[in-house]
């Protein structure tokens, strides 16, 4: 009879690791494997997949090293299972390391001291095997390598050989001009599709295993395809679209964050150190089995300080590892507050501080807005002020940050939700308590269209032509509002004819966030928790305006980010410049 396997001890002091040793496909027999512990060099790949339903189990039989007999077994997750069978060869060994179960996952602390060289892990490998799981379809795989070959194959020849491929890709005409004139062949939509829903591109835990790794080759049911190639065909063809197919927008955001990794990397061995900042908003669009792994999958593509301070320790709480994290990022790059979204509830809750980074959670339209508009590096500029910052250690849920306060938030609006998207009448609606809500300021008519659909904008535009779309956009916004004024009382079915004029690039500024109006007159769009009684305050180093809630002990709740007409930097000419700045104490 079969006993379950019993994990022996690791040094981490040696930084041991475990290594299968998958044993040859014997007409069809279960995996099995040998586990032996090994320490640096030494001679394996890497298997990079997406664990799946965990409720999902498969059996690997492991051989006893004293008996020589299958004795032993441990339960995995099934894509686990099949990873391994897939990558099994016929007539020889094959020496991997794979997390479910090479780490004792059952084991917190050896959890946490194999996390910590998880970089080291696959950078010391000769490979690292990507397995996207398996094909029912049997014509499916003639059809996936034809379209990506043939997108390639033009990436290659409009590219100079892919010499130019990634400055065209960062240029707003040229893509603009790919729209207009679209590809010269038929693509298979449905093998993109496909391709763009594996679940592999939606893990966190990617990124790193692809960056850190030497090479990667893809394995998608009995294709073998070099994954930089692989991820190059599909962004070539998202560039020559002008709207992503249904279900597919999270995919595409996550394996574009997977590309650009893997070319900053380059050639080199050893990937230089990305921001901190910017690896936190990545990791909140891709999924997490553990919300600590929102940090802690990160952890070898930091700077060394990052890194050591947030050392893995899945016995620590989750509100202290996002607090630590956050901390860090907003200490080197305060401009990251603009990326911070609350949900219905967080605030009231306070089970985390309100300025932490959520990338314990995935990314979700329906409830979570577009980050606002990057402002080409314009941030505040704030004197200083001699006393201490509030700020405790680590773990505190205090942040002192310096700044002044502004304004105070004295009516709002209700939240624009993603149900107005449909209902043209009650856009209209919506538009219209805008504007009254703003009929008070003291500003000539025309100039007050303008200054709200340059709010409604956020006075930008978050699609990829914004250098040639957001006056535009603007424009149409104004002349939409200018229409609304005399319908709502003349002729209320041009309400609809105006709304319909909206792109959507309009919608991703205000969806889930409030127009608002401040006590000194200005005009704003703000996050959806705001209300009445908020401040406005200008903090050091950040791009926006921030909406924060007063609370008892001179301490303070950051509800969001907000655009402010006339209080942008770059806009500023008020006395409270020159003044010393006040240190808010953020819980």
């Amino acid at each position: 009879m079969s006993e379950p396997y019993i994990y022996e001890h690791l040094d981490a002091e040696r930084q041991q690791i475990r290594l299968l040793e998958i044993l040859p496909d014997e007409a069809g027999q279960p995996v099995r494997v040998k586990i032996r512990t090994v320490e640096f060099p030494a001679f394996y790949e890497t298997i990079s997949y997406a664990w799946g339903d965990p409720a999902r189990s498969a059996c690997v039989e492991i051989r006893s090293r004293t008996l020589q007999t299958w004795r032993r077994q441990l339960r995995v997750p099934s894509n686990t299972e099949a990873a391994l069978r897939r990558v099994r060869r016929r007539d020889r060994v094959r020496a991997v390391w794979i997390d479910a179960v090479c780490i004792n996952q059952d084991d917190k602390v050896e959890r946490s001291q194999q996390v910590a060289i998880m970089g080291m892990i696959f950078a010391s490998s000769v490979g690292n095997l990507v397995y996207l799981g398996e094909l029912e379809d049997a014509n499916m795989a003639a059809r996936i390598k034809r379209t990506l070959d043939d997108l390639l194959a033009h990436a290659r020849s409009e590219t100079d050989d892919l010499q130019t491929f990634e400055s065209a890709l960062s240029d707003p005409a040229q893509e603009a001009q790919w729209q207009r004139q679209g590809l010269p062949f038929k693509v298979d939509e449905d093998v993109l599709r496909l391709v763009l829903k594996l679940p592999w591109f939606r893990r966190l835990w990617v990124l790193q295993e692809a960056v850190m790794a030497p090479n990667s080759t893809a394995l998608l049911g009995r294709l073998q395809l070099d994954l930089y190639d692989m991820l190059r065909a599909i962004i070539w063809w998202q560039r020559h679209i002008k709207s992503y197919p249904s279900g597919t927008t999270q995919g595409f955001q996550c394996l574009i964050s997977t590309y650009f990794a893997l070319h900053q990397r380059g050639d080199s061995r050893a990937p230089s150190a990305q921001s901190l900042s910017n690896l936190l908003i990545t990791a909140q669009d891709f999924q997490k089995s553990d919300s600590r792994d929102g940090v802690y999958a990160l952890l070898a593509m930091m700077d060394e300080r990052s890194s050591s301070a947030l050392s893995p320790d899945y016995t620590r709480p989750l509100s202290e590892i996002l607090q630590s994290a956050s901390r860090l990022a907003i200490e080197k790059d305060p401009s990251i507050l603009s990326n911070i979204a609350h949900r219905p509830g967080d605030l009231e809750r306070a089970e985390v501080a309100s300025w932490a980074v959520r990338v314990d959670r995935e990314t979700d339209g329906e409830i979570d807005p577009f980050t606002l508009p990057w402002r080409k590096g314009l941030t505040y500029m704030v004197s200083e002020r001699r006393d201490d910052s509030p700020s405790g250690g680590w773990e505190s849920r205090v942040l002192g940050l310096k700044g002044h306060q502004a304004d105070t938030v004295n009516m709002v609006t209700p939240s624009c939700t993603p149900l107005l998207y449909d209902d043209d009448e009650a856009l209209s609606m919506w538009l219209w308590r805008v504007m009254e809500l703003h009929s008070n300021v003291s500003c000539a008519h025309e100039a007050r269209f303008d200054a709200i659909a340059r709010i409604l904008c956020a006075d930008g535009y978050h699609s990829r032509q914004y250098h040639q779309l957001e006056h535009e956009e603007r424009n149409r916004v104004k002349s939409c509002l200018a229409a609304l004024a005399p319908a709502m009382t003349e002729n209320p079915l041009k309400l609809f004819e105006a709304v319909k004029t909206l792109t959507p690039g309009f919608w991703n500024s205000i969806f889930h966030r409030r127009c608002f109006v401040t006590q000194q007159g200005r005009l704003g769009l703000g996050p959806r928790d705001m209300q009445a009684g908020d401040i406005v305050a200008a903090l050091s180093d950040a791009e926006y305006p921030s909406i924060l809630r007063p609370l008892d002990g001179e301490q303070y709740q950051f509800v969001g980010a907000a655009y402010v007409d006339g209080l942008m930097p770059g806009e500023l000419d008020h006395e409270w410049e020159v003044e010393e700045a006040k240190v808010f104490a953020l819980v």
